[in-house]
């Protein structure tokens, strides 16, 4: 479980872009809410490459299993039931 979130950990901070303090590329734009913000990250965003495709290929990483291609929540949580 350990070496499982090692896995994620590096996953996620590989998706970041960052400037050259190694911090974080925050999006100056307004988010959803008062609460949230946007990030520059690595790779693209589309209709095929979702943010649940996102979340299943670091479930892959960790030795999860997941769908094959999950664009949608439904693919992601019905392996984890």
């Amino acid at each position: 479980c350990e070496n499982q979130m090692e896995i994620m950990n590096q996953y996620l901070f590989q998706s970041f872009q960052m400037n050259d303090e190694k911090q974080f590329q925050i999006i100056k734009s307004p988010g959803y809410s008062h609460n949230d913000a946007f990030y520059e990250a690595t790779g693209n965003y589309s209709c095929i490459i979702t943010c649940n495709e996102w979340v299943n290929t670091a479930l892959k990483k960790m030795g999860i299993k997941t769908s094959i291609w999950s664009p949608f929540d439904f693919g992601v949580l019905y392996h984890l039931d």
